[in-house]
Parts: C-alpha cells; structure tokens; sequence
C-alpha cells in the first residue's frame, strides 16, 4: 500500500472548461501519464484535444469537454486516450453498412495505437492487459493516413 511519500500528484491548470477539478483516474490525462508513472512507458510529446465552446459564458453552450490525448510514445506509435464520460465496453466495426458489422466484441477500451511505421493501428484494455487485432490504415497521400474514426451521440459522451 502506498504511503503520502509514495504519491504524485500531477497539476494543469485551463482556462477554460467545467469549474472544478477532474481527479477521476479514468480521465485521458491521467491515464495518458499514468503509462509513464505506473507502467514505466515513456513519450516525447503529449496533445490535450478538447471539444466545445471555447467561450461558454459568451454564447450560453456547454463548457468545454474532453476530446481526448494524443501522446508519441518513445517507440515512435501514436497513441488516444478517448475522453469518453463512461468508458467503452465494447467494439464494433463496420465497412460500407453499418446493419453488417465486421466486428463485434466485449472489450474495456482504454486507448488506439497507430504503429511506428503508420501501416495499422490497434486497441488496448487497462493496463495494457488486452489488445484487439490490428487494421490497416489508409494511405491519403502526402505522409497522411487515415487510422480510425470516433463518433459521439452527444456532448454529454464526452467527459
């Protein structure tokens, strides 16, 4: 069991957002760090992406959410945190209908990773604990791939 001297605590400050303070260890920030600080698995970079109205006390809209974190990992793969409210349970892929999915599984999803060399891309649980398969990407020209897709029902998906 970990005592006070054991713990970090890891602080950012925005200026924009909800009023309070995200602690929940479910949320991408922390789960994007937590690979280097529980894991031991380092990035070079790190990418907050959030989703919403910049100026909410202007225009009256919901403040600002989680999109999600993009981090480049020392062994050169792209990797998202998604910023979902609830974690997903589950995968399901389509190709061309959505009434025929290719793919369909139970599966705690806890981040996609596009490889180094940008040809596919998986999915992985918590802790690293569970993958599921690789897809191929798809090459749009000028050094550009095209890896996944997200889609929300509403704002309110998203932490």
């Amino acid at each position: 069991m970990a005592n006070k001297n054991d713990l970090l605590k890891l602080t950012w400050y925005l200026e924009y957002g909800a009023q309070g303070t995200d602690d929940d260890p479910d949320n991408p920030l922390s789960r994007a760090v937590n690979r280097l600080f529980e894991e031991g698995k380092p990035f070079q970079r790190i990418a907050l992406c959030f989703f919403g109205d910049l100026a909410p006390r202007i225009s009256g809209s919901t403040p600002v959410g989680w999109l999600g974190v993009f981090t480049l990992s020392a062994a050169g793969q792209v990797i998202f945190f998604p910023g979902f409210a609830a974690r997903p349970t589950g995968m399901v892929s389509f190709r061309r209908h959505p009434s025929h999915p290719l793919h369909d599984q139970a599966f705690h999803v806890d981040h996609l990773s596009l490889e180094k060399d940008r040809t596919q891309f998986h999915l992985t649980a918590p802790k690293s604990k569970g993958h599921i398969r690789r897809w191929p990407t798809y090459p749009l020209g000028d050094g550009r791939v095209l890896w996944c897709g997200m889609s929300v029902a509403r704002e309110t998906a998203l932490r």
